[in-house]
């Protein structure tokens, strides 16, 4: 696990918190909405924020890291800059996992937070 953290980066420990962070939320939310009393006034956006996030730092880790390896070009091999090209895109497909798995997520969580939106429009008409 340590190994994978530092094949991301300097920024691995940021999108490994932000990760969390981001199912914390969909955890948090899925539980409000698909709980005993669903509650429809959740902001669900929060966790495409934190994804798209995810995502951008992902993608500037990358070109980070490519950047500094560009830097030293001169002085390796095409072999060893293909390896830590190779390396480097390893963040960016962190960050656009990230954003896929967020992104169903908070495609579920939309659909029902309507469903209790209408549901609970439904029964005030009802009630009033």
């Amino acid at each position: 696990m340590l190994s994978f953290i530092g094949q991301l980066g300097s920024w691995g420990p940021v999108l490994l918190l932000l990760t969390l962070a981001n199912l914390v939320l969909v955890i948090r939310y899925g539980v409000k909405l698909f709980g005993k009393d669903p509650d429809g006034s959740v902001d669900i956006n929060q966790i495409m924020i934190v994804a798209m996030l995810v995502f951008a730092i992902g993608a500037f880790s990358h070109y980070s890291g490519l950047y500094s390896g560009l830097q030293i070009y001169g002085d390796m091999s095409p072999a060893m800059f293909a390896k830590g090209y190779a390396v480097s895109l390893i963040a960016m497909m962190f960050g656009c996992v990230v954003f896929i798995f967020s992104t169903i997520c908070w495609l579920g969580l939309r659909m029902r937070l309507q469903r209790v939106s209408i549901a609970s429009k439904i029964q005030s008409t009802i009630h009033a």
